[in-house]
């Protein structure tokens, strides 16, 4: 690999602002100042750009060299509303994540008997949420949007498909305490290792799915406000946000994002859709 034409590309650019910032020195401030500065500013743009092409690449090149596992991020980008229930007021929506770092707890494709770290994260929940709407988990607190990658939101290496398990169950908040939801589904979680030991991988994924969903709807009651006697619905089931070799080559090899997403669909008994959700992840190096 060969970073050439993105160093001369920032090289010219660097001698283009210089020049300009030349030329607005000799300009008086009148129109003609204004187009130059508009000019400068549209070769700063420019330049940033280039010059994060050639960061890039250098540090593709030194990976290439030396193949390390990088440090990764994870975190929920967004949620699109393409329906809602038809209670009255806006929906609520938030999203459990539970987190495994398997790195030890998996050997040749088998869970066995080194349990895995267990982490089970609350995203949101975002309020005032209607059909056709999208809803950024930038503008959420701090505290409802933590990173869901390594247990405790910090960067870590992923070297392997199987060296994580992330599960997601997306709640819709009416009276219950999500917080209090979350801490005993982590619980439940936890509990549930022992009995699955020696599976292999998929199928531990698969128990854990059916374990998650069942402490969710056992205790979507807790915290349930006396005010508010509904309590919190899971919508359509917990899914497995899975990562392939090709998401972990391109996190690890090219130092490039990975964008997934999921798609929840909850229906009523005669078919008709009652909430309808897509939640945009993305992992970073």
């Amino acid at each position: 690999m060969s970073c050439t034409t993105q160093q001369s590309e920032v090289t010219a650019l660097r001698n283009r602002r210089n020049e300009q910032l030349k030329l607005l020195e000799s300009l008086p401030h009148n129109a003609g100042y204004e187009a130059a500065s508009a000019e400068l500013d549209r070769i700063e743009a420019d330049l940033a750009e280039a010059e994060a092409a050639l960061k890039l690449c250098q540090d593709q090149e030194a990976q290439a060299a030396n193949p390390v596992p990088k440090p990764v991020s994870a975190k929920v980008d967004k949620i699109q509303c393409h329906d809602v229930s038809k209670e009255v007021g806006h929906d609520e929506p938030y999203l459990l994540i539970a987190t495994f770092d398997m790195t030890d707890a998996v050997n040749l494709g088998v869970v066995g008997v080194t349990f895995p770290d267990i982490n089970v994260l609350k995203i949101g929940p975002w309020i005032g949420v209607d059909a056709g709407e999208t809803h950024y988990t930038s503008h959420l607190s701090s505290a409802n949007r933590p990173n869901f990658w390594d247990l405790d939101s910090g960067p870590r290496p992923i070297a392997h498909p199987q060296d994580v398990i992330f599960l997601v169950a997306m709640c819709e908040n009416d009276g219950s305490s999500p917080d209090a939801i979350r801490g005993r589904v982590r619980t439940d979680l936890l509990a549930a290792r022992a009995p699955n030991t020696n599976r292999s991988y998929s199928a531990y994924v698969t128990a854990m799915i059916s374990n998650m969903t069942g402490s969710i709807e056992t205790n979507r009651l807790l915290g349930l406000d006396p005010l508010n006697p509904n309590e919190d619905d899971l919508v359509e089931t917990v899914k497995h946000l899975a990562l392939t070799a090709a998401d972990i080559d391109r996190l690890n090899k090219d130092l490039l994002p990975v964008v997934k997403t999921l798609r929840f669909t909850q229906r009523r008994g005669d078919g008709n859709v009652t909430n309808d959700y897509t939640v945009t992840f993305s992992f970073t190096v």
